[in-house]
């Protein structure tokens, strides 16, 4: 589950712009628990509720990460609500905005960090939109604290990032959500990598949300299966029919992060079939690999079948030096059934190892 978050920051930027003289070159109390004027908002951040939604915020002194406080957000029913603030930017990034936050149960509501660009020249009296980068992953199931981060590189004619939290949606029920811990830094550090690792949530087509259908081929099902699961509640299963062609698979793009120096991807799978897979490692958009490539490397990896009960299969690979020195890149998944019967894939992983 993706939060379309763009209309609602821009209008937080014509609704909330700060009254101050000049944005901050930092953000603004990061630990969400200072509240010097009693208004409920933590200092320098601002709110706004989706319109015919509901919320409330407070700092709240009995539930935290870290330090004496954090901020709770009481979502009613289909609601969405933002905090935000604005920090100036000089250097081109990439940065990445990341908090923690914990809902009181798992509910369903999405969670998600968001980067905008503005130009500020005419600061405090109008913000120019410039763009919106990709949000974080949709955090939905857990009631741990957990992080989430956004990443975006500082595009020409922008010198003011906008950074929010982005609580629920139009479709979720009335849910408490604590944040805490926010930063704004340099450097690429998305989180989570992969966007419904576990197949818990639905998407368009009976399939997991955030995973695609690709491939050759008629004669094959594509489903998220709530009656098999590793964990959770639900996994992928790929189903190939009799007079199946040659081959179907499950596709999913990674953010850009930061080059490690190894990786380490592991999946969870059971049944019958071929059960083939690639991860590619590729340049971030719009950038060619040496020589014009397409990829700096491609992992391409088999899972020994039948298997009737769920098995692990882990690959590592160290990154390769263009990779290492372009800094940035993005991984694809590629999760195949190439035969007969059904296959189920759950759990999906990345590891950065440095």
């Amino acid at each position: 589950m993706i939060v379309r978050s763009c209309s609602l920051i821009i209008a937080m930027a014509v609704a909330c712009l700060p009254a101050l003289a000049q944005p901050p070159t930092e953000l603004l109390s990061p630990g969400l628990e200072t509240d010097a004027n009693g208004d409920g908002l933590p200092d320098g951040w601002s709110r706004y509720v989706r319109y015919f939604g509901s919320a409330s915020v407070a700092v709240d002194t009995k539930q935290y990460r870290s330090g004496d406080a954090s901020v709770r957000v009481e979502l009613g029913a289909n609601s969405r609500c933002a905090l935000a603030q604005y920090v100036a930017v000089s250097q081109p990034g990439p940065y990445t905005f990341t908090a923690w936050f914990r809902p009181d149960e798992p509910t369903g509501t999405p969670v998600q960090a968001v980067i905008n660009w503005f130009d500020a020249t005419d600061w405090p009296t109008r913000l120019h939109f410039v763009r919106q980068e990709p949000p974080s992953t949709a955090v939905l199931t857990t009631t741990e604290w957990t992080t989430v981060a956004a990443v975006g590189t500082r595009p020409d004619g922008a010198n003011v990032a906008q950074v929010a939290l982005v609580f629920g949606d139009a479709s979720t029920p009335a849910a408490t959500v604590w944040a805490d811990d926010a930063s704004f830094s340099p450097g690429a550090r998305p989180w989570p990598l992969v966007t419904n690792p576990g197949m818990e949530a639905l998407g368009a087509g009976g399939l997991p949300a955030a995973w695609g259908r690709a491939g050759e081929g008629e004669g094959f099902e594509m489903a998220c299966d709530t009656a098999e699961a590793h964990s959770g509640k639900a996994s992928l299963r790929l189903t190939g029919l009799p007079g199946h062609g040659s081959r179907v698979c499950a596709v999913q793009m990674t953010p850009v992060f930061s080059t490690p120096r190894r990786l380490r991807v592991s999946l969870w799978y059971k049944g019958s079939g071929i059960a083939d897979g690639i991860v590619d490692i590729l340049p971030p958009p719009g950038v060619k690999a040496r020589d014009g490539g397409v990829y700096y490397d491609r992992i391409v990896f088999s899972c020994p079948t039948p298997q009737t009960e769920w098995q692990q299969f882990v690959v590592e690979r160290d990154t390769t030096e263009e990779a290492r020195e372009a800094g940035l890149m993005r991984l694809q998944f590629l999760l195949y059934q190439k035969g007969d019967g059904d296959l189920w894939y759950d759990d999906v992983a990345v590891e950065l190892l440095e």
